[in-house]
């Protein structure tokens, strides 16, 4: 079995919301980026609207070109037999240091209609720290009232709205 590869942080910089110096305590790293609340681990994605921000790197190499050389070896025959070369995985670590905006998450349907992507973005946690997260909408909503909401910054009505629940470490979603 061949040994770990170590990655260097991967921290896509000035992000729009706070964090980062805990994923720097964690990975035992020093923090001097702010707004660096997301570490991209083994990503072959890069960041949305660039071209290398996000990817990861071994040795000065990415690891999508890695993989795109020697994929067997990679990702296995029933991977690449299935997939290709896509590892259709982006894994973070994330540390929200402020509450994150309402936002939506595109499945592959409309990524593909709308956005020009081939497939949306799922996603699963695995909660370290206690606290709450926000998670769809309790009811139907009309796209004109979410747009009166979202304009006249009523947040606490938006999130009366989404099914609110405490999450405790150890938690997967």
């Amino acid at each position: 079995m061949p040994a770990p590869i170590v990655l260097e942080p991967n921290q896509p910089p000035d992000r729009f919301y706070h964090g980062g110096s805990r994923i720097a305590s964690f990975r035992r790293l020093p923090h001097s980026r702010p707004r660096t609340p997301e570490d991209w681990l083994a990503s072959t994605t890069a960041l949305f609207g660039h071209t290398h921000t996000g990817l990861t790197t071994i040795g000065g190499i990415t690891l999508k070109e890695r993989i795109d050389t020697d994929p067997l070896a990679w990702l296995g025959p029933d991977h690449v037999a299935a997939f290709g070369t896509d590892t259709r995985l982006l894994v973070k670590l994330l540390e929200a240091g402020q509450r994150l905006p309402v936002h939506v998450h595109p499945d592959h349907r409309f990524a593909a209609e709308h956005l020009g992507l081939p497939y949306g973005k799922a996603e699963a946690w695995y909660i370290v720290d206690p606290g709450e997260v926000f998670l769809g909408f309790k009811d139907d909503i009309s796209t004109t009232q979410l747009e009166l909401l979202v304009a006249q910054q009523r947040t606490e009505e938006l999130l009366d709205l989404l099914h609110r629940r405490e999450v405790s470490p150890g938690d997967r979603e």
